[in-house]
């Protein structure tokens, strides 16, 4: 028994192309050598395998078509495009008001939506039917709504990363004071809940760090010491302790009938 099978490229993105003629008409054109080149490197040397119910046939060569994408090609080459300053420029589908306030970007996401689902096509091997929520979760990108409300948090976020003294950080911190949704970048800020600021001036990188073994070798203390001779061994250790270190004194202490009790002391 003979079988027969009949293979077609279901992406439809250039898949009767045919390398030779698309390099010698590049030449033609007057392209650069080098990138003539680059385009022949993915059009070239390529093979295919067919795969049947769990069964891989063997490698076969092709002389057509062109090599399917990769999602990391779409992320960094469309994506990062389609998105740029987005954290300036998105105002969020609604804005608050006496009622939620359309922005009106419909539009607009629409336009970002064929984008994206046009390079998750490119990159998967799937038919022009295939529903949009396979596409989002097969090519691992986001709608770009839900993309762009993330670019915008993150950029709130990294606010409070910034030193004191930067200009968003002093304008993040009137908005907070005041709680007034006067702005785009006022709603961004007020939407991040409470968190934590930290002041990268305070361990700045360039500030010489002690080795954490350094670190542990002058807490440890050794044992068959003295009192008197205990204290004066701390007291010439705590003079090596760097200012910007933070010291904690504790102690703490048992009764016989089990009540205990503590403090500490941060200098």
């Amino acid at each position: 028994m003979t079988a027969s099978l009949l293979t077609l490229d279901v992406k439809g993105a250039f898949d009767s192309v045919l390398p030779g003629r698309l390099i010698r008409r590049l030449r033609e054109q007057g392209w650069p050598t080098n990138l003539v080149l680059w385009i022949a490197s993915f059009a070239t040397g390529r093979s295919v395998q067919i795969q049947l119910d769990g069964e891989i046939g063997p490698s076969t060569d092709i002389t057509c078509g062109l090599p399917q994408g990769s999602p990391q090609a779409v992320s960094a080459c469309v994506l990062h495009k389609a998105y740029y300053g987005a954290e300036t420029w998105w105002p969020g589908r609604t804005r608050p008001g006496p009622s939620q306030i359309s922005n009106r970007v419909g539009e607009h996401l629409e336009k970002l939506t064929k984008v994206i689902l046009t390079g998750a096509r490119a990159v998967l091997p799937v038919f022009r039917t295939t529903p949009k929520p396979v596409l989002y979760r097969e090519s691992g990108f986001s709608p770009p709504e839900i993309e762009l409300d993330r670019i915008a948090l993150l950029a709130t976020v990294r606010l409070w990363h910034l030193d004191p003294y930067h200009p968003l950080q002093r304008r993040a911190e009137q908005i907070a004071s005041n709680g007034r949704q006067i702005s785009r970048f006022a709603r961004h800020t007020l939407a991040l809940p409470n968190s934590e600021q930290i002041n990268p001036l305070q361990y700045a990188p360039w500030y010489p760090r002690e080795p954490r073994g350094n670190a542990q070798a002058r807490i440890g203390a050794s044992m068959g010491r003295t009192k008197e001779q205990a204290a004066a061994n701390f007291m010439a250790f705590q003079r090596t302790i760097p200012s910007l270190d933070i010291v904690i004194f504790s102690d703490g202490s048992r009764l016989v009938d089990g009540r205990a009790g503590g403090g500490y002391i941060r200098l």
